[in-house]
């Protein structure tokens, strides 16, 4: 069940990112054609300050703060590095789909050209992608060859430098750029308890360590 008490039955999991790939910002929308959704934000050092819409939350190593049953975009920002989670409530709770959780990407690590694929089948007939950029980047969005339109995108009321969109896609392959870079996360809703959610894609220079040594001797 998530969040307790409300009926579904997928058994929902996901692979944390590495901890050098946590962030210190993130962005979280909600679900189209959902009443709610719930946010986690996951703490890797004692003594963490995270603002969620400039509201300070303090954490410890492991602890974590949880909402359910939101329905708007809210900002994250942290004084170190923390993980963010967001799921899909359960029909009965959050009004459409089935539980589905995905991690969230942080700011730093946005995508600039992605293919993706759209899941599922006849059950999950809506296919839909939150994307974030920056509010200075909206107009230069591409999908599938054809420009976002700016009327698309609203800022978020606690962080106007970014903006988001939620849009619709059909089944199937797609291709989303940004010279800018972008956030996003693809899912899909359907008959009955039917879901499924992924991250868009993310982007990190990874340093070798061999090479670095290589270098320096």
């Amino acid at each position: 069940m998530l969040p307790v008490g409300c009926p579904g039955c997928d058994h929902i999991f996901e692979q944390q990112l590495a901890v050098p790939f946590w962030g210190t910002s993130y962005f979280s929308l909600p679900w189209a054609g959902s009443n709610g959704y719930t946010y986690r934000v996951l703490a890797h050092v004692d003594n963490t300050t995270a603002m969620i819409d400039g509201v300070e939350h303090g954490l410890n190593a492991g602890q974590f703060y949880e909402v359910n049953g939101t329905n708007v975009p809210h900002c994250f920002s942290s004084d170190q590095p923390v993980s963010v989670g967001q799921y899909m409530e359960g029909a009965e709770c959050g009004g459409n789909g089935d539980p589905s959780f995905v991690m969230l990407n942080a700011v730093g690590h946005e995508a600039m050209d992605v293919r993706f694929q759209t899941m599922g089948d006849v059950t999950t007939p809506d296919h839909y992608i939150n994307v974030v950029v920056s509010t200075t980047a909206v107009g230069n969005v591409i999908l599938d060859g054809s420009s976002v339109a700016s009327s698309a995108f609203t800022p978020f009321p606690a962080c106007m430098e970014r903006s988001y969109a939620q849009l619709p896609i059909d089944s199937g392959a797609h291709r989303i750029t940004c010279a800018d870079g972008l956030l996003g996360v693809v899912y899909g809703t359907g008959m009955g308890f039917q879901s499924y959610a992924f991250s868009l894609g993310a982007f990190a220079t990874v340093v070798d360590p061999c090479a670095l040594s290589q270098s320096e001797t």
